[in-house]
């Protein structure tokens, strides 16, 4: 989805859909923030603090979707953190849709943000159960017809996901580390 330091507005968005670099839009209702444009990487990097801060409470369930991409719900019990992790993801979701980076100086972040226009995310906020978070279903763009590209694109984002699930088990210690890309991406 900046990332690290919490900001509430009025609206936290439900849903959204985007195919990065092509246009898209941002529907539902809710509280929190949805935003990450117009935030500094300070803001972001407090918010991803806070979050790696009370990474205990956070869950990650992660279904790899075969040559497609991810489908991933990261959720808290506890409603704040929840809100947390949606900002976060909106956040990124901004920063990709924007042209922005982040992490740029580890491999695998700075490929996937290359392949910006590659990729199709769909976040739903989640709050069933008790289970305060996001679902994100993140796959390849249809129109990709090479089937090596489509590998590699699908790879970078199941890659991703499993990095991601590696901070929250891991926390700081993975997060100074750079990730490689996979061998499908040469």
């Amino acid at each position: 989805m900046n990332i690290f330091k919490l900001v509430l507005a009025s609206v936290l968005i439900t849903n959204a859909s985007a195919r990065f670099g092509k246009g898209w839009g941002h529907g539902g209702r809710g509280q929190g923030n949805g935003g990450g444009q117009g935030m500094s990487n300070r803001d972001r990097m407090a918010m991803i603090q806070k979050l790696f801060d009370h990474r205990q409470d956070i869950y990650r369930d992660v279904d790899n979707m075969d040559d497609l991409g991810i489908n991933a719900t990261t959720y808290s019990y506890d409603r704040e953190v929840g809100t947390w992790i949606q900002s976060h993801v909106y956040q990124m979701v901004n920063l990709m849709e924007s042209g922005g980076r982040i992490r740029d100086w580890d491999d695998l972040f700075r490929y996937l943000f290359d392949h910006r226009n590659d990729q199709t995310m769909q976040v739903t906020n989640t709050t069933e159960d008790g289970k305060y978070g996001v679902n994100v279903v993140q796959t390849v763009v249809s129109d990709i017809e090479d089937d090596s590209e489509r590998d590699c694109i699908a790879q970078l984002i199941q890659d991703h996901a499993k990095v991601v699930t590696k901070f929250l088990e891991r926390g700081r210690r993975e997060m100074h580390k750079n990730h490689p890309v996979s061998v499908k991406c040469d």
